[in-house]
């Protein structure tokens, strides 16, 4: 017993001083030249403004920072954006859940009539997205492992 509890006195004291470092390797993500509003909590992706559009650039963290990804917000169809990424009109009149506990936080945003697709509908618990399903206003583009790419291309036909 008595050793159980120096051995547990010696692990608080080896890893209060890696509990108490401040982490450095956020900055790799958050400090980029052209950063209008630097993220205080997050990494990972930085969030860029413009005129035209916002970019976000999704970093790899498994490659010491290189760009994952780009994504250029614009409210314009006819905004030109780099090459480099994706061009996403918004505010977004449609979108699918990959995940249930998508949802809540879609709840919290008061966008959750936005939803047009969801996955797996058997396993969400969702009043106003249950009652979509049935009433055939979302559909179910079965397992998220087994996209159902007949239901997501006749989607994407529906909602434009």
């Amino acid at each position: 017993m008595k050793a159980r509890v120096v051995f547990a006195c010696l692990v608080c004291v080896c890893l209060l001083p890696v509990a108490c470092h401040s982490r450095k390797s956020s900055r790799l993500f958050t400090e980029r030249e052209g950063i209008s509003n630097p993220i205080q909590y997050a990494e990972g992706f930085s969030i860029t403004h413009t005129n035209d559009y916002t970019q976000i650039t999704v970093f790899n963290p498994w490659k010491g920072g290189e760009v994952y990804d780009s994504y250029y917000l614009v409210k314009d169809e006819k905004t030109v954006v780099p090459s480099d990424g994706h061009k996403v009109i918004i505010p977004l009149k449609s979108l699918m859940v990959n995940s249930a506990t998508h949802l809540g936080f879609l709840d919290l945003l008061g966008e959750t009539d936005k939803v047009t697709g969801v996955f797996s509908a058997s396993f969400i618990y969702h009043p106003s997205v249950s009652k979509g399903v049935e009433e055939g206003r979302l559909m179910d583009l079965g397992d998220s492992f087994h996209l159902d790419m007949e239901r997501l291309l006749l989607l994407k036909l529906m909602c434009g």
